[in-house]
Order: C-alpha cells, then structure tokens, then sequence
C-alpha cells in the first residue's frame, strides 16, 4: 500500500508519505518507529509504487518514439512528448488519468494554457561585440511537430583576437517571419560540450544547431503550424573568474528562413 515519500518544507518543515489505504494503522506504525513522531504528515494516494513504476516502464515502451522524458514524482508519472504526440497524449489520459501529468512539446496537456508559456530571449544578449553570428538550417523545411539542426558560425570581425568561451550546440528559438515575436523551442534533451578559443581577426568557429517547432503559445497548439518563419540561434558566450562567479551573457544569430509543412 506504500505510495511515496519526500520531504515538504512548507508550511513547516516535514516528511509527506503516502499510502493508498490502512491511513490510521500506518500513521500508528510510524509514530511507533519515527525518531521525531510529530514532524511527518500522511496522505492517501490513489496509486502505489510498485504500480507507478509499472506504468513508468509501460510508457517507456509504448511511446518511445516520441518520448523526451519519463519519471515518477510523489505519487504521479511525469510524462513529456514530441510535439506531435498530441493523439498520444490523448491515448495516456484516456488510460491513466490524473496518475500522468503530460507535457507535450512545451505546453501541458490537456489544458495548453494552464501555464504562462514563453519564448523569452535570455539576458543579456550581447550587442558591442566584435562577433559577426550567422546561422544555417539544414534542412530549411520541416514537419510540424518534428525537429531540425544546422550550424551557426561565429566570426570574429574585429582588428584585434579576442576569446569566446562558449559551449555546444547551439539552440534555435523560432520567430514569427519578419518579426520579433518567438514563438516555437527545441523540446529534446541536450548533451553539451565546452567550446571556444581566442579567434584571431576573420577567424572562425562553427557550432551544432538544435532546433525545435514545439509551440511556446498556447494558441497556435502544442506543434507550430505550417507557415513562413524566421529561425534565430542563441550561442553562450561565458566570462570566467578566477575569483569571482562566471558571468553568462548570449549572441544572436541574423534570421534565417524556416518552412514549418503538415
């Protein structure tokens, strides 16, 4: 009948278990074992353990095509998608109801606005910089839903070497065609490596792209639609310390056109 454990520590600091049935005689069992018997809480859960993991690895299987993550919270399964697994999240909800809270994409599902979604540029993108940033896509047509790569270049157009401290890949933030409005993000998981050196003048450095067409507003979907966009690349440029915190700061890449089809 064990649910799950974890610790809360608000409104006061305690320990939360959960079981699904027996709540009195268990809560009994504990003050009887606990070192500290008044500072737990017990809740009932609909699920136990044994049967979250079960549906864990059921998930894992069934929808490993389109899966970007699975896990087990304190009593649900954390469930994110591609963001053309709508029809699969139905199949899950369907199934397994409030036991799977789902992501699809970059939304929550079956509600895409219960969340204040956002395409938001991170601060501060650098704009006195002797780097020049141009962006590739390859392919530049994708499917809704689906995810594409490329390359970005950075040059350094200065008379002087200078450094930059970076990391790859790169990830690409979809805008809408001709303007400044973000509106779709890579979903995947990234597996990054250190990237960088000092760049004498018009030397270079080429970085892998990630890009994405998971919707990050509510009301075009979970899956961008198709249409003309415009794809820009975000490439950190890090500032270490010896004693002191690194400081992040980003470049943007110009726009470069992306064609989203069905």
């Amino acid at each position: 009948e064990f649910a799950s454990v974890r610790f809360e520590n608000g409104p006061r600091v305690r320990l939360v278990i959960g079981f699904t049935a027996h709540i009195a005689e268990h809560c009994a069992a504990l003050r009887e074992i606990l070192e500290y018997p008044d500072e737990f809480e017990i809740i009932r859960q609909p699920a136990t353990e044994a049967q979250l993991e079960q549906i864990q690895e059921t998930l894992s299987v069934t929808y490993r095509d389109k899966l970007r993550s699975v896990g087990r919270g304190a009593g649900v399964i954390h469930l994110a998608l591609r963001a053309d697994g709508e029809a699969e999240a139905a199949e899950v909800l369907a199934a397994y109801g409030e036991l799977v809270e789902i992501i699809v994409g970059a939304l929550p599902y079956p509600d895409p606005f219960d969340v204040a979604a956002s395409c938001s540029l991170p601060d501060p993108i650098l704009a006195a910089t002797p780097f020049s940033v141009t962006a590739t896509i390859d392919p530049s047509t994708v499917r809704s839903g689906r995810d594409f790569g490329g390359s970005v270049t950075v040059t350094n157009t200065g008379s002087a070497p200078a450094t930059l401290d970076s990391g790859q890949p790169a990830t690409a933030i979809v805008f809408r065609a001709g303007s400044n409005r973000a509106v779709g993000v890579y979903t995947g998981a990234i597996a990054g490596t250190g990237y960088g050196g000092t760049l004498a003048p018009g030397e270079s450095l080429v970085f892998d792209v990630l890009g994405g067409t998971a919707s990050c507003d509510p009301a075009l979907g979970y899956a961008l639609p198709p249409g003309s966009y415009d794809v820009r690349v975000i490439v950190d440029a890090y500032t270490m310390h010896e004693t002191a915190p690194t400081e992040f700061a980003y470049l943007l890449s110009e726009p470069v056109p992306l064609t989203i089809v069905p």
